[in-house]
């Protein structure tokens, strides 16, 4: 057996593609942020599928590395000396980093939706008004005034759900992100001294997006 058929029959048994397992990505557009069904469906379920998974996904890739290089030192190949180290890095550039950035963008296009929501409710004709203009609407068309003000206060409320939903979403990231670094700190033997993961992950964020 050469390196070659080595590999594929390990390769074989374990699949650690994120795309055999991550929902596909959803829509996301201003309709879909104010909605949020289906991009917090996508969140949770990219969640469960990574970091929620970590350790046994972990575990089980550096176990099958293992006996990667089990058999490769057998053949006396220089792949077999690849270090545990660098198969944990390998694995978060592969599994995790990627799904942590599709949900961060997808989180911060929403949050900026709303901003700009923001600007251009406040720059509404409505808005705008002078006490003045406002007094003398009320007396021409008291209906009109209402139903812009209404009108105003219903764009608010999606603005203010958005904020919301956005901001605890970004907490959770917060949450999620720090116990998957403490669990792969614990499997993978080295310490943030040593490999900084959310440091590494905005290196890695810095490279693709150049």
């Amino acid at each position: 057996m050469n390196i070659t058929e080595a590999n594929k029959i390990i390769d074989e048994q374990l699949e650690i593609s994120p795309e055999k397992s991550i929902p596909s990505f959803p829509v996301v557009n201003r309709e879909a942020c104010k909605d949020s069904v289906s991009i917090r469906n996508f969140l949770k379920l990219s969640r469960s599928n990574t970091d929620d998974m970590i350790r046994t996904r972990l575990n089980n890739y550096l176990n099958h590395h293992e006996q990667r290089k089990s058999i490769l030192f057998r053949l006396n190949s220089l792949d077999a000396n690849k270090s545990k180290e660098s198969q944990c890095l390998f694995f978060l550039k592969t599994v995790i980093y990627p799904q942590w950035q599709l949900r961060a963008s997808t989180i911060n296009l929403c949050y900026k939706e709303s901003d700009k929501m923001v600007k251009e409710v406040e720059n509404s004709e409505i808005v705008k008004l002078s006490e003045e203009e406002r007094i003398k609407l009320l007396r021409d068309d008291p209906y009109a005034l209402k139903d812009m003000q209404r009108e105003i206060d219903s764009k608010y409320d999606v603005v203010n759900s958005m904020k919301s939903w956005t901001q605890n979403e970004i907490g959770i990231e917060e949450i999620i992100k720090k116990r998957s670094c403490d669990i792969t700190y614990d499997i993978c033997d080295f310490s943030k001294e040593k490999i900084d993961i959310i440091k590494e992950f905005n290196n890695w964020v810095n490279e693709i997006t150049k």
